[in-house]
Order: structure tokens, then sequence, then C-alpha cells
């Protein structure tokens, strides 16, 4: 069992970001059961973004009216499987932010 004491004590930590454009040029593909989504990759725009870290997928459903994280990808494309018919979709891609140099979800509220 496992105890906490001094539990009046308080701890901080500050977090400070830099606040990223989204990336442009967002494109999509349709195939037959799938489709693919293109966007221009931010390294490109700014010298300071390493590819490396990634991009955050969402995708917000008009009938469900709820949002998803489809995944992260460190590619500037994602294959998107199992769309409903007669579902409006709305894609966002987001560069992931970056804590102590590794890359790391942030949540939608």
């Amino acid at each position: 069992m496992c105890w906490l004491r001094n539990m009046s004590k308080e701890a901080t930590y500050t977090l400070n970001t830099v606040p990223l454009p989204a990336p442009e040029a967002l494109k999509i593909l349709n195939e037959r059961d799938h489709i693919f989504l293109f966007w221009k990759s931010l390294a490109v725009k700014g010298k300071t973004f390493n590819e490396s870290r990634g991009y955050e997928v969402h995708v917000y459903d008009s009938v469900t009216n709820s949002t998803t994280c489809l995944g992260n990808t460190t590619e500037t494309f994602l294959r998107i499987n199992n769309l409903l018919a007669q579902h409006n979709y709305t894609f966002s891609v987001r560069p992931l932010l970056l804590h102590d140099g590794t890359p790391y979800r942030a949540h939608l509220t």
C-alpha cells in the first residue's frame, strides 16, 4: 500500500509553447474503397520545422457530431479507410507538439 504524505504542497510546471501553422494545400484523392489526404510539408515553409516530429490527423463527422484522431504520421499523407456513405467529413492536419524533444498529442477541448 502506498500513502501520499504532505498533500498540501503544490508542484508547478510551466510549459512554453510556440504556435505552429497548420500545413497548407490539403488535398484529397478518392480511391475505390479509401481516400488519401496529402498536405504540404511545414519544413518547406519554415526551415525550423523538423519533419520527424510528425503530424496529427483528425476527422469530424457531422452526422455523429464527433471528432476522432485518425493517427500520427511523419509522412505528408495518410490513407483513410472505412468512411461511411451519407456522412459529411471535415479533415484537419496539425503538427505534433514537442516536449523535451519528444512528439506528444495535444488533447482537443
